[in-house]
């Protein structure tokens, strides 16, 4: 019996979702298997061990690490990925690239699970791509923010397919001086969430202008919706093509007449389809003489309200400056968080009373989360981290018991002679949300990391991070994170 045939025998009856994931492996690895010999096979192997004092990992140990470190104080992994990547001389044609990424942790319990895998078909500008992929959506810095404020990396990544044009392209006629990128996806949340097999839409443009001129600016939009799945008071909600095309344009839907037990939870319908959520981001970068510098400003909207602004000052504000000449300090930035508004004072005197409720929902009550852990800022307190803390937890209302926040971020990086260091440092006061307020608690956390490479085998690179919490929410602790990481080229 060939590897297929055991798949759909053991599977396809049982668990039709975990058939796709393993049938999409299967290709992804035969796939790695035929074209091996015509591209060169990536690999990387890495082993973390983590220790710390307190009842979990310190907050910047384990937040925008994509789910891969264990909140458990105490935990080793190891990780093996073979990838495939596109070929950089090939600007023509068909092109292809594929991955798989593996993770062994043992935290009190082993948990061996696929952290990525995908297949990526490239022609000229457009890309069709599907899998499990660690992505990250959002104008601010890559290495030191705080994270994206709707998409952050703190969650693991979940199956998507995805369509678009994913790497910034030159708008015809414009000579250069505008770039577009966009893309459309379809993605599943899994069997953790408490809606049962929900789905999540994806759409998103951004644009460049600027070209070659010392200054360029941009704009993105981005808008995502939880939507499907199976309701456990509510029963199976709305999934049709004719609810999906309702859901891509978060049109209002006209309930007059429809029993409320037809359509299942009318909220469903008196708002939109579906659990929405979109980000409007702008920037600025400036190229100087000796410097290169930058500003974004990331602003949420949930509903009408906070689409109409109603929600300011709340959002994601950045500054980054990048000295070209920098050795021991090669980059600088400062960021500030706020989601204290979520138009409490316009909605309270409207018809529409309540806040926004960042990131929580009333159908899909846990919230924008994956696997527990927000997907959004990390500041807006994963339910894996609060139930290591005093903040009683449930699935009932308001899932995410820390969305209402203001924080200052600071980050900075460099060389000291051969070693590499990252700094990140964070203050934050956490209020609850409008509806479960908890006592205000203002926290420090704190992140060191350096980094070497040695030629011993090769080629390793050695990384040891310090992470620390101060404070009353998550109370004193530290973890230490050392990760020994070989990567190189398999000549098959």
């Amino acid at each position: 019996m060939n590897t297929l045939n055991m798949i759909a025998r053991y599977n396809k009856e049982q668990n039709p979702m975990t058939f796709k994931k393993l049938l999409l492996i299967y290709l992804i690895f035969n796939t790695i298997s035929v074209f091996a010999q015509k591209k060169e096979l990536h690999y990387n192997l890495q082993s973390t061990f983590v220790g710390g004092t307190g009842n979990s990992t310190a907050f910047w140990g384990v937040s925008n690490q994509y789910g891969t470190i264990s909140v458990n104080p105490n935990s080793a992994m190891l990780r093996t990925g073979l990838f495939m990547q596109y070929d950089t001389t090939k600007h023509k044609g068909i092109d292809y690239a594929a991955g798989l990424d593996i993770l062994n942790r043992f935290d009190g319990k082993y948990n061996l699970f696929f952290q990525q895998y995908f297949l990526k078909l490239k022609a000229g500008i457009f890309t069709l791509q599907g899998g499990r992929i660690e992505e990250l959506f959002g104008n601010q810095d890559s290495t030191l923010s705080s994270g994206g404020l709707l998409w952050s990396g703190n969650a693991p990544p979940m199956p998507k397919i995805t369509v678009g044009i994913l790497q910034y392209t030159n708008v015809p006629y414009t000579h250069g001086y505008l770039e577009i990128k966009g893309a459309i996806s379809h993605g599943w949340f899994g069997s953790d969430s408490h809606v049962k097999g929900e789905w999540l839409h994806h759409k998103y443009i951004e644009l460049r202008a600027g070209g070659d001129l010392p200054v360029k600016i941009n704009f993105g939009f981005h808008h995502f919706v939880q939507w499907g799945g199976v309701s456990p008071e509510y029963g199976r909600l709305p999934s049709s093509f004719k609810d999906f095309w309702i859901v891509f344009r978060a049109k209002q839907v006209d309930t007059t007449g429809i029993p409320q037990g037809n359509v299942g939870q009318m909220s469903e319908f008196s708002n939109r389809i579906g659990n929405h959520l979109g980000c409007r981001d702008f920037g600025i970068d400036v190229n100087l003489h000796r410097l290169d510098v930058g500003a974004y400003f990331q602003s949420y909207f949930e509903d009408a309200s906070s689409l109409r602004w109603h929600n300011l000052p709340d959002g994601l504000y950045g500054l980054y400056v990048k000295p070209k000449n920098g050795t021991w300090l090669k980059k600088v930035v400062i960021e500030y968080v706020a989601t204290t508004n979520q138009c409490f004072s316009y909605r309270s005197h409207t018809i529409y009373p309540g806040s926004d409720d960042l990131f929580n929902n009333g159908v899909y009550l846990s919230g924008w989360t994956k696997n527990d852990f927000t997907i959004g800022s990390p500041f807006i307190t994963s339910p894996v981290l609060l139930r290591k803390t005093d903040i009683p937890m449930d699935i009932g209302f308001d899932y995410l018991r820390n969305n209402k926040v203001q924080a200052l971020h600071l980050g900075l990086e460099g060389n000291l002679k051969a070693v590499e260091y990252r700094v990140k440092l964070s203050y934050f006061k956490s209020y609850g949300t409008y509806n479960v307020p908890i006592p205000k608690s203002s926290t420090l956390n704190t992140y060191v990391e350096l980094k070497k490479y040695f030629q011993l085998l090769g080629g390793i690179e050695v990384s040891s991070i310090i992470a620390s919490d101060f404070g009353d929410l998550f109370k004193n602790k530290s973890s230490f994170l050392l990760t020994i990481k070989k990567n190189g080229i398999l000549h098959l």
